[in-house]
């Protein structure tokens, strides 16, 4: 009976172990994609100001 407990410890610890692995594996790549996001985000409104600028530009071009 001790050995068949053991060794279902010993399966619960390693199924930890790679559910702990796939854990974080997750998180790293959630972080990336956040960051990812963070940058488009930011390009996308850069992008914006970008536009608004240049149809100021032509605007005053068109009424001067």
């Amino acid at each position: 009976m001790l050995k068949s407990l053991e060794k279902r410890l010993a399966s619960a610890l390693i199924k930890k172990e790679a559910a702990d692995k796939e854990k974080l594996e997750k998180e790293v790549a959630l972080a990336y994609q956040k960051s990812q996001m963070e940058e488009l985000v930011k390009e996308s409104k850069r992008l914006d100001e970008e536009a608004m600028e240049n149809f100021l530009v032509v605007t005053q071009h068109l009424i001067a």
